[in-house]
């Protein structure tokens, strides 16, 4: 499936990448080779498969959630650059739109 290098850089500008332009060809090349694979996917009959979101089997990903004690306060807080009031104190790093 022949991909125009307008379409390359439509698809550049999406993504928000800045591709020099000696690139375009060859990744038009790709893009192209990319989708034809792909509609070639498409001619495959799955009807008897089911959808799947990983191929392996996953299995104890996940461990039980044991209510352990927590760090103390103090010891939490012992490295912390700047602290008040029992929490850590950090820059404030959101404009408030002015």
């Amino acid at each position: 499936m022949p991909i125009t290098i307008a379409e390359v850089r439509h698809v550049a500008a999406l993504a928000r990448l800045d591709l020099p332009e000696g690139e375009l060809p060859r990744l038009a090349g790709e893009m192209g080779r990319i989708l034809e694979h792909v509609a070639r996917l498409q001619e495959l009959d799955t009807r008897g498969i089911p959808p799947t979101s990983s191929a392996l089997a996953v299995a104890g990903v996940a461990r039980e959630d044991d209510a352990r004690p927590c760090l103390p306060q103090a010891e939490a807080l012992r490295n912390a650059p700047a602290a008040e009031a029992g929490m850590f104190l950090v820059p404030k790093v959101v404009d408030d739109g002015a």
